[in-house]
């Protein structure tokens, strides 16, 4: 079998040049972060989706939040280019559910929670087991546990309020064909919650 190589086409800049470079780009997001403070706006909101799609397909996207700071110019220019990617990843078929999510938190600083992800799974595995539930019945027994701590309830599926691990669950058992958006910290809170009732 014939191998190929590959080469990263990188240049590397000295310090001082980088310095320089870095500076170019604060000025430059400080005047936008000026206009934006001007027009009275706390942030702006952006989309990732792939710019085209094929009629009738679902359609997958993810809102980001920037914050008015130097960083927000560069930050439009990542969703611009991460909308080119999300459309040549249609073209050729290979998105994975997984993909809005680390391009939101990247863009929005937030930490990764690919792997905070799987432990939830498995933690809310547990809690079915442990409570001998499943489906709407997990959803009503966690309902009973929350006893209606509004810190504990999160909008699923339109207005209605779940416990917040229920909605959890069936945002990320439906990413993608949802309009819900999901944050980390919402993400390990449910986390902690389920560990939490698992020691009951």
């Amino acid at each position: 079998m014939a191998h190929d190589t590959a080469y990263a086409d990188m240049k590397i800049i000295p310090q001082d040049e980088w310095v320089r470079k870095v500076a170019v780009v604060r000025q430059k997001g400080e005047r936008f972060a000026k206009k934006m403070r001007r027009k009275g706006k706390p942030f702006k909101a952006a989309i990732l989706a792939s710019k085209e799609v094929p009629a009738g397909a679902e359609v997958a996207m993810q809102a980001v939040v920037i914050q008015r700071n130097w960083k927000a110019a560069t930050k439009l220019e990542m969703v611009e280019d991460a909308n080119n990617f999300l459309t040549k990843a249609r073209q050729i078929d290979i998105f994975h559910p997984d993909l809005l999510a680390a391009l939101k938190t990247t863009i929005e600083e937030e930490p990764l929670p690919m792997h905070s992800i799987g432990e939830f799974f498995i933690l809310y595995g547990r809690f079915e087991q442990k409570y001998g539930t499943s489906n709407q019945e997990t959803g009503k027994k966690m309902e009973e546990l929350v006893n209606g701590r509004k810190e504990y309830l999160k909008a699923y599926d339109g207005n209605k309020k779940y416990p917040l691990p229920y909605a959890v669950r069936n945002i990320l058992a439906h990413i993608g064909t949802n309009p819900n958006t999901l944050l980390v910290k919402e993400l390990n809170l449910a986390k902690n919650l389920l560990e939490d009732w698992l020691r009951l």
